[in-house]
């Protein structure tokens, strides 16, 4: 009998009473079935039984266990809570309901199913549960629904009645209010639940577990929530149970343990793994002092104070399972719940043991040889390998013992093991020390046994010995130098006279290389020699065949028939070859013969790329591919080679149009870069079908042709080689970057010195910098742009940007016309609208504005909507054609074209314009009624129409016969001597006053001086410059007869309706096609003032 408490054995049952009752311990509890004898109780309160198998411990010998209450089986205690307010200890078993353990344990199932939840944090001094039903609150009547809406795992109550509850997707916040919905505060995927928990600080704030972050939402703050400490090592594993206590965030991950994030600390929160465990099945705080982890190996107990396991609890201290789950202390009385029940254990199991275990040291073993232990030993020197066997003797708790070892001087830390032996092999001689010391799990340690050994030196160990090898090692290496020095010296007179052998033949051979290098010097210089005077001397014959064929296929010496032509063609073809490859081989020549140089002169570089590109232009149109420029500057003055820069970028081009299908693109690109000096890098980009990667490293060299030379005969693979010697000259780079397929891109970086712009000369060619003489017919630009002086042929205006083609027309046009150049769309559209052309001849595709956006610009226009345009393109496909026609053009001529055919066609067009031939009601011809005070009185009666060469011109005739006698007139004014071309050019057009009239049409003009010669009156009316003004009485009657003929003709077709009347005071009529006035709009000489 101990106190008021009696036991005692009863067969195979050990039976204890006491007031409050009678219970009694047997196989249910896990004893053995066998018969008891006697029963003791030790200092700690253990119970120790004698049987007939032996002497059994009970430790807890007042556990009690409840597995049934109300006739319902309790079965896995998930939840065990306290209602304040009445003292009441409630327990949920799984799937089973809710349980009142005390004070009268009474079964309560509400909804019929039992899935409820105790598992909520308490701050407004209720007692709440979360059921199927929604959120209870306990009364005094019973359960009362708070929210309906609520279907949650576990919740948290603040104390202004707001409640919080985890769900398997989200974070919710509710009102008490039975029907309102609640609100969302965060959200995660369905199959991420098991990585986030939740719980209510003691201030408060709710805190989440979101993967590997610990997220707090402060109250007020609806929706924000701030991190409040990481661990993403920890983000991939599971874990759910989130409890507070003390200042200390307690987390439960599955295989991991426990972790603890101290929000009190200074700085930033410590997160510490407080207990490591296999599986972690519930975490439930006894308020700031306690925390009970429910796992797989029984309960452990966390002293929230110090941060601590205080104590683990298994199978020995009374519980009845192994893994338990949810645990409260309440009355002295620790309630643990498991899966068979409810064990019921004294408080008296959470204190620390008082009896630390006794240390001893069993047995030690020497090279495998068990001995029993002693206070020192002394071993043999070959004995290295030792081995201790030791034990913690507790009587209560012998499973729980841990043991730390340490070996001095040889490993002085101390080493935590559960093991009960350890073993050292290969230590070093010395004076050994070995420790070890006993403790429980979570206790302090007991007594420290000790054992001291001696390992001696072995003699190979000992300083005399170390002293005679480091001896006997010196001796052999003196011996062993000696020996060396004789061998080698006799090596050296051996090497030496096979040396002087060796120079004396070397020296011979020298000789005769040197004598063949003379002589291959020799050859390959008249090699190059030769090259150099065959290419030469090829030139100027090429020259010629050029020149003669060029002029046959433009029909020079008459008109030549198809056959003939193809086989111009072919040989056109054959000769710009060979002038190709004999222009290479004198390149190539040149740089082998002598050692190639640079002549570095100011240029810009944009305007050079320009130009070459427009060079290439027309070959691109013929074979159907799109060739572009792109530069990042518009300008960049730099010192440059030009002949070679051009050649870089003209073999570079060549060789990308050559190898592009129809229908491809050919890009040029110019970028500068940082540096002193900035590198120019020109890119030259094609769609080709692009150069395999074993042929890119021999594509730079001297003859070397890439997979494309089958079909493309006309290569010789110099070009590449060029580009790349005057790349280098340059001391450049060239690369090449290809894939099969898609095309190519070459890239040269030059760094070229920059200049002042100011010092750049003339970059229209590789030697500009000169000034370029004015050709025949074609005027020197003035300030806008437009001829110094009234022109007494038709003005043509060329827009084209291949500077040769335009050279070309200027050489066969400039007898018959006043030509006007620009370079592209836009330059021409300016130029038009200042010089207003008698007709505009344009190319096709321009960079910028092509031609055909040329003509639409010009025909929206008031002033040239009806002057004739005529397109010239590579391209002879009938959608061209219908494009240009759209946009206007009158004509359009193909390339190449006979000089002649263009001729003709010129004047056709010109003829026809200037003769009504497009019938818009006009005859283009000035109103009589012009004041001549006008400063921009138009231009003189239109100039002669150029003489179709080697033929007469034809007689066509018009609609009227008025119309017709003028243009057969004008027709045969195109002769030089016929005596209407003067009269045409001085005839006045506009006079002042009066209309003029068969009486009145000599007002214009006066007779001055003497001989009776006629005068302008006024002198703002332009006169024949090659008489300075005076006009003889011939040439006036000329004039006067050649006006009258003017006026019969407008007459007449006025009468035949061609012409609508004249409204008084203004210089419009009535078009009858047109139903509407039209201002007559004198075409005006452009001032140079």
């Amino acid at each position: 009998m101990y106190g008021d408490t009696f036991y005692g054995v009863r067969q195979n049952r050990v039976v204890q009473w006491s007031p409050t009752g009678t219970q009694s311990f047997g196989p249910e509890q896990g004893l053995p079935r066998t018969i008891y004898h006697s029963v003791l109780r030790d200092d700690e309160d253990g119970l120790w039984v004698g049987t007939a198998d032996g002497l059994l411990h009970l430790p807890v010998p007042n556990v009690r266990y409840v597995d049934r209450i109300d006739g319902t089986d309790l079965r896995w205690v998930t939840s065990i809570g306290v209602d304040p307010t009445r003292g009441e200890l409630w327990a949920l078993g799984w799937k089973k309901g809710l349980f009142r353990l005390w004070p009268r344990p009474t079964h309560v199932s509400l909804d019929g199913t039992g899935k409820w939840s105790l598992s909520v944090d308490r701050r407004d001094g209720g007692f709440h549960a979360v059921g199927k039903a929604g959120w209870l609150r306990r009364t005094t009547t019973g359960w009362d629904v708070v929210n309906e809406t609520i279907a949650a795992l576990h919740g948290g109550i603040r104390r202004n009645g707001v409640g919080y509850f985890q769900t398997d997707e989200a974070l919710l916040r509710a009102r008490p209010d039975r029907t309102a919905e609640p609100d969302t505060l965060w959200r995660w995927p369905r199959a991420d639940r098991a990585y986030y928990g939740f719980a209510l600080a003691p201030n408060g704030d709710v805190l989440l577990r979101s993967r590997g972050a610990l997220l707090r939402f402060p109250p007020g703050t609806p929706g924000r929530a701030d991190t409040v400490a990481a661990f993403p090592e920890y983000g991939s594993v599971g874990g759910r149970n989130l409890r507070v206590s003390n200042g200390t965030v307690y987390l439960g991950l599955n295989r991991v343990g426990v972790l603890g994030i101290d929000l009190q600390a200074p700085s930033d929160p410590t997160v510490d793994l407080v207990l490591a465990e296999e599986r972690i099945k519930k975490l439930t705080a006894q308020g700031d002092s306690l925390v009970f982890v429910g796992t797989t190996e029984g309960l452990h107990v966390i002293d929230a104070r110090s941060n601590r396991v205080r104590r683990h609890l298994t199978a020995a201290d009374g519980l009845a399972a192994r893994e338990t789950d949810a645990a409260r202390l309440y009355r002295d009385t620790l309630y643990v719940g498991h899966e068979t029940g409810l064990s019921k254990l004294p408080r008296a199991v959470l204190d620390e043991s008082r009896s630390p275990p006794t240390t001893i040291l069993t047995r030690w073993n020497v090279e495998d040889t068990s001995r029993a232990p002693v206070d020192s030993a002394r071993l043999a020197a070959d004995q290295r390998t030792v081995g201790f066997d030791f034990t913690g003797v507790h009587l209560t708790r012998g499973r729980d013992v841990r043991y730390a070892y340490r070996l001095v001087p040889y490993d002085p830390t101390w080493t935590e093991t559960q093991q009960s032996f350890t073993r050292y092999t290969e230590l070093p001689p010395g004076t050994h020390t070995f420790e070890v010391k006993a403790r429980l799990a979570e206790g302090r340690a007991g007594n420290t046994a000790r054992m001291t050994f001696t390992i001696p030196e072995a003699y190979y160990e000992t300083a005399w010995f170390r002293g005679l090898v480091v001896l006997g090692f010196l001796g052999l290496l003196g011996g062993a130098y000696a020996w060396r020095v004789r061998a080698l010296r006799r090596r050296q007179r051996k090497l030496q006279r096979l040396v002087d052998e060796r120079t004396r033949r070397l020296a011979e051979a020298k000789e005769t290389t040197e004598r063949q290098a003379e002589r291959l010097e020799a050859l390959d210089a008249e090699k190059s020699r030769f090259f150099a005077n065959v290419s030469h001397e090829l030139r100027t014959p090429l020259t010629i065949l050029r020149g003669s064929i060029q002029d046959l296929l433009g029909e020079a010496f008459g008109e030549i028939s198809r056959p003939v032509r193809e086989q111009l063609e072919i040989m056109r073809s054959n000769v710009e070859r060979l002038r190709r490859l004999t222009g290479q081989l004198f390149d190539l020549a040149q740089l082998e013969t002598a050692e190639p140089t640079l002549e570095p002169r100011p240029r810009d570089l944009v305007a050079l790329l320009r130009r070459v590109t427009r060079q290439f232009t027309p070959l691109a149109e013929r074979r159907g591919l799109r060739l572009t420029l792109d530069t990042e500057v518009d300008t960049h003055p730099c010192r440059l080679d030009p002949e070679k820069v051009e050649k870089i970028a003209g073999n570079l081009l060549s060789n990308a149009l050559k190898h592009t299908p129809e229908g491809g693109r050919v890009a040029v690109h110019l970028a500068v870069g940082d540096g002193t000096p900035p590198d120019a890098v020109v890119r030259v980009t094609d769609t080709g079908a692009g150069i395999p990667p074993a042929q890119q490293e021999k594509i730079f060299e001297r003859f070397a042709r890439g997979s494309g030379a089958a079909t493309d005969p006309d290569g010789s693979g110099i070009g590449l080689a060029l580009a790349r010697e005057y790349v280098e000259l340059h001391g450049g780079t060239i690369e090449v970057e290809s894939t099969p397929g898609e095309g190519s891109t070459f890239t040269v970086r030059l760094p070229l010195p920059t200049v002042e712009p100011g010092a750049v000369g003339d970059s229209s060619g590789p030697d500009g910098g000169r000034e370029a003489e004015p050709e025949p017919g074609v005027s020197a630009p003035s300030g806008d742009g437009v001829s110094a002086e009234a022109p007494d042929r038709p003005v043509l205006l060329v827009v084209e940007d291949n500077d040769d083609v335009r050279a070309y027309l200027r050489r066969h046009l400039a007898d018959d016309y006043h030509l006007v150049e620009a370079e592209d769309g836009a330059e021409g559209l300016g130029t038009a609208q200042a010089a207003e052309p008698d007709l505009i001849l344009t190319d096709l595709m321009m960079p910028g504005m092509g031609g055909i956006e040329l003509c639409r610009r010009v025909r929206e226009g008031e002033d040239l909507a009806r002057t004739p345009i005529v397109l010239l393109t590579a391209r002879a496909d009938e959608d061209d054609a219908v494009a240009a026609l759209e946009a206007g053009a009158d004509a359009h001529v193909t390339k190449p074209f006979s000089i002649d055919t263009l001729r003709a066609r010129l004047a056709r067009l010109l003829e026809a314009h200037w003769a009504g031939a497009r019938d818009d009601g006009t005859d283009n011809l000035p109103s009589p009624d012009v004041e001549a005070t006008d400063r921009h009185h138009p231009r003189r009666l239109r100039p002669p129409l150029p003489a179709r060469r080697g033929r007469p011109a034809p007689r066509t005739g018009g609609r009227n016969r008025v119309g017709g006698c003028l243009r057969g007139r004008l027709r045969h004014a195109r002769d030089v001597h016929h005596p209407l071309r003067r009269a045409v050019r001085v005839l006045p057009v506009g006079l002042p006053g009066r209309r003029l009239g068969r009486r009145s049409v000599m007002s214009g003009v006066r007779v001055c001086g003497r001989g009776g010669q006629i005068r302008q009156s006024p002198p703002s009316i332009p006169t024949c410059r090659s008489s300075g003004g005076i006009l003889s009485h011939s040439e006036t009657g000329r004039a006067v007869f050649f006006r009258s003929l003017l006026l019969r003709a407008r007459a007449d077709r006025r009468k035949r309706g061609l012409l609508g009347p004249k409204a008084r005071g203004s210089n419009s009529w009535v078009s009858p096609r047109w139903g509407q006035n039209r201002p007559w709009r004198p075409r005006r000489t452009p001032s140079l003032s």
